[in-house]
């Protein structure tokens, strides 16, 4: 997770939010709310007892979404497309923000458009 996101609490809130990115990776986006959780951790803008819940709900929200991209998977919502979850830049949208570890490489998904033209 890098070191430069100003408010990784903020952050954390939003993709919590993110159905999409929860259902088309689900691993991917695991690890953003841990990461970010984290660095909220040692940012003290949580306690230790928040942090717990936070990584809970990470937790869920992985299950959840696993559950979710194989239901869909089984629909035909993919309409026989092979999409290899670990490609997390197959997911990225115009107009998103992207941070990552390297630039190009294991980079996350973030913000967007809220349809309001504006975006965080």
């Amino acid at each position: 997770m890098s070191r430069y996101v100003k408010d990784p609490l903020a952050y954390w809130q939003a993709a919590s939010k993110q159905h999409f990115d929860l259902v088309t990776d689900p691993e991917g986006h695991w690890r953003k709310l841990v990461d970010l959780a984290m660095l909220a951790y040692e940012r003290r803008q949580v306690r230790s007892d928040e942090l717990s819940e936070m990584l809970e709900l990470a937790d869920a929200a992985r299950l959840w979404g696993l559950v979710e991209w194989e239901e869909a998977d089984r629909v035909g919502l993919f309409l026989g497309l092979v999409i290899d979850p670990d490609d997390v830049s197959f997911f990225c949208k115009k107009g998103q923000v992207s941070f990552g570890r390297t630039p190009g490489q294991g980079e996350y998904c973030v913000g967007g458009n809220s349809g309001n033209g504006s975006s965080w």
